[in-house]
């Protein structure tokens, strides 16, 4: 597994969505989560939704997977960190 991506307790990888939310709008998740339900195949389902004001791109308008990669790592280290403070 890759140490950018999230995986469960048996090692799978998960999905994880970025999501910028409309202007005015604020993210529900468990809406997001009914609405890829029923729209996706289980196993392409976000299991994780993180909510960004902008996704990070390149002068071309491409997504910079890259930085969103690096984001999730400093969130995963982040939860890691307060995991391993908690017990």
């Amino acid at each position: 597994v890759h140490p950018g991506v999230t995986s469960n307790e048996d090692g799978l990888e998960q999905t994880v969505a970025f999501v910028v939310p409309r202007a005015g709008h604020i993210i529900d998740h468990d809406s997001v989560d009914a609405h890829c339900r029923a729209a996706m195949a289980p196993f392409k389902r976000p299991r994780r939704l993180i909510v960004v004001d902008e996704l990070p791109k390149t002068a071309t308008g491409k997504i910079q997977r890259f930085s969103l990669r690096a984001q999730l790592d400093a969130q995963y280290q982040i939860d890691a960190q307060y995991q391993i403070d908690a017990q």
